[in-house]
């Protein structure tokens, strides 16, 4: 199954000082572009559907077809990756990971 993932939009450039406009800026330069798709298998999808909408990010999903999740902000767009890291990612690479982050904080 495919995810396809579609971008918020922003109007301001990335100079303005209104915290919402250059959070939208950011949102328009670090997310995925409507048209990119990341192959998951079913039962991930369905994972990955539940834990975004726990994390109240808009995302639809029906039998058979491919999840879409509306990206809105930078906070959204590293939520998506790490969720997706998590169901593609090896169990020792997760582990890896983890361990590095510990490091880092000590």
């Amino acid at each position: 199954m495919s995810l396809s993932i579609s971008a918020g939009s922003a109007s301001t450039g990335p100079f303005s000082t209104d915290v919402n406009a250059v959070t939208e800026a950011l949102t328009q330069e670090w997310a995925v572009q409507p048209a990119e798709q990341v192959q998951i298998t079913c039962d991930d999808r369905w994972q990955v559907y539940y834990r975004l909408r726990s994390l109240d990010i808009k995302c639809q999903c029906s039998g058979f077809e491919p999840l879409q999740v509306c990206i809105t902000t930078p906070t959204e767009a590293l939520q998506l990756w790490s969720i997706l890291s998590s169901v593609s990612q090896s169990r020792l690479m997760l582990a890896d990971r983890l361990q590095r982050c510990w490091q880092l904080v000590q």
